[in-house]
């Protein structure tokens, strides 16, 4: 990740923020499987959504899980909500992860409530310096690379993570985006906006940019193989319209509603998504830019160290050479079971495993196995037997039968059955 990028997500934070201030309203999180109760939506702090969201995307062993965290319900219910099983019977998707900063909660989605809220929620930037540090360690984790496909000069970004595939970025220029704006929500609306105003070249361009993407989600739901590229992106734009002409403007308004549609769009495209709404910022707040800085450094805390299983390993690979080696490499075993010694050898240690209880909506309780060397796999053994030898012994009875229906039709029948002679009656 280039230095260019940290220096405008720096920059374009600044220019917000001395502009508003510090918000402390809540984040609205919608995600793909999971809705929360119309009365019960459940609300954690910034640093429970840091767990949430690494569990996500697949970064758990970076960030450590504590028994009694507000995010262990959450993940519990995500857990529950995707099953695993499905997930090893059908291909993955693309997974969509997106930031929309000037966004409240009740303009999206009237039929659907949010997974959560983030209390005192984070400013755009420090969710900007979040993803970056997603990105960082989803390309430790399998030596792959984000690519910035979309780049804005205040903090907006568009990125994609796949470790095999290469894509070009999305260029376009102020008349550019202002004329495929117009193709898509007509002249009246595109007459609005002004191409010589900072704020509404970056609006225009972020929405030229997630057209092109709708196009990329929906080619990639259509393919039948796999597909384990991850987009990250934060939208700054709708944000800066609002700092420029305020909430009650006809612009932004509009601005909000052409938000709206193309979130609905990719909704419809991309199988797994996550959306962070983040309301508009309150300008009545007078905190100073130093004081905000060092509130977006300790918005979601820390994470564990940095590291994926590099500490020392016996040998033959297989064992850790001390419990602490092992919970550090292990993230705790991925908060799934503990670090122990292994039979009677030395220097040995590795997770057991333990099983978690979920609920479901009916209040049913469901065990959910854990294995893998970090205890951070769903062990589907069972269901995969029971699933592989139900289909042989099916399949087998369906032949059998078969078999047994094709001899009995090819014996002759009894005498009885196939004679032709007229019974004749005789009187007396």
């Amino acid at each position: 990740m280039s230095l260019l990028r940290y220096f405008i997500f720096f920059i374009g934070g600044c220019t917000l923020a001395l502009a508003s201030g510090v918000s402390y309203t809540e984040a609205s999180v919608y995600m793909s499987g999971l809705s929360g109760n119309e009365n019960e939506v459940p609300s954690i702090s910034p640093s429970d959504s840091r767990l949430v969201f690494a569990h996500k995307l697949g970064v758990s062993r970076f960030h450590k899980l504590k028994s009694h965290s507000g995010a262990r319900k959450i993940i519990n219910e995500m857990l529950h909500s995707h099953s695993e099983l499905s997930s090893f019977f059908y291909a993955e998707k693309s997974n969509t992860f997106l930031t929309i900063a000037g966004l409240a909660e009740s303009e999206l989605f009237d039929t659907l409530n949010p997974a959560f809220r983030i209390s005192s929620c984070p400013s755009s930037n420090a969710f900007a310096s979040l993803m970056c540090r997603y990105e960082r360690q989803l390309d430790s984790l399998d030596n792959g690379k984000t690519t910035d496909i979309y780049l804005n000069d205040i903090g907006g970004v568009i990125s994609i993570h796949d470790s095999t595939g290469v894509y070009s970025q999305i260029t376009t220029t102020p008349y550019k985006s202002l004329e495929d704006y117009e193709q898509l929500f007509g002249e009246d609306k595109a007459s609005m906006f002004d191409i010589s105003v900072k704020q509404d070249r970056v609006f225009l361009s972020e929405i030229y940019a997630l057209k092109i993407l709708v196009e990329f989600l929906s080619s990639k739901s259509q393919q039948e193989r796999s597909d384990t590229s991850i987009v990250i992106g934060q939208l700054v734009g709708l944000e800066a319209l609002y700092e420029k002409y305020g909430k009650d403007s006809k612009i932004y308004q509009v601005a909000r509603e052409n938000m709206m549609t193309l979130l609905s769009m990719i909704k419809q495209v991309s199988s797994t998504y996550t959306f962070i709404l983040l309301p508009p910022i309150d300008s009545s707040e007078t905190s100073t830019r130093y004081h905000k800085r060092q509130v977006d450094m300790e918005a979601f805390g820390e994470e564990i160290e940095e590291v994926v299983a590099s500490y020392e390993k016996n040998y033959n690979g297989r064992c850790y050479i001390s419990e602490e080696a092992c919970s550090k490499a292990t993230n705790d075993c991925s908060g799934h079971g503990r670090c122990s010694k292994y039979g009677q050898l030395d220097s040995c240690y590795v997770c057991q495993c333990s099983n978690s209880v979920v609920s479901n909506a009916a209040g049913q309780n469901k065990t959910i196995r854990w294995a893998g060397e970090s205890c951070s796999k769903q062990d589907i053994s069972v269901e995969f037997q029971f699933f592989f030898w139900f289909t042989i012994i099916g399949f087998g009875l369906l032949i059998f039968s078969i078999m047994l229906l094709f001899s009995i039709g090819q014996e002759e029948l009894a005498n009885v059955l196939t004679s032709t002679a007229t019974v004749i009656k005789k009187t007396t």
